[in-house]
């Protein structure tokens, strides 16, 4: 088994880096009989998102700025910075939501939040 990865040319030859079953990296012609059929897989297609990656994508924004410690002792001290706090991941979840009703491709994408 031979798992491709590359296809790339010089000024002689057009070339496809793959790597076999061991692990070994091997180059290959792309006119060659696995050169061929590589040329033969069909593209990657990114997987569609789901309402998990969104909600994923959701809790690491938070936690970026609003770490579980951080949010704890906001918490504890209370005043106006829970008050901030709280509307800043009230934003975050709102978007999520939206999001979760189109799961765009570029979900994580900063245009998208």
């Amino acid at each position: 088994m031979v798992y491709f990865t590359a296809r790339w040319a010089d000024a002689t030859q057009d070339w496809i880096t793959a790597f076999d079953a061991e692990g070994r990296q091997v180059l290959i012609r792309a006119d060659s009989e696995h050169g061929i059929a590589a040329n033969n897989i069909a593209p990657h297609e990114q997987p569609t998102p789901t309402e998990t990656d969104v909600k994923t994508e959701a809790e690491r924004r938070i936690l970026s700025i609003y770490p579980i410690w951080k949010q704890i002792n906001i918490l504890r001290e209370g005043g106006p910075a829970t008050v901030t706090m709280g509307d800043a991941i009230d934003a975050i979840r709102i978007t999520s939501d939206g999001l979760c009703v189109a799961l765009p491709l570029d979900y994580a994408d900063d245009v998208n939040w």
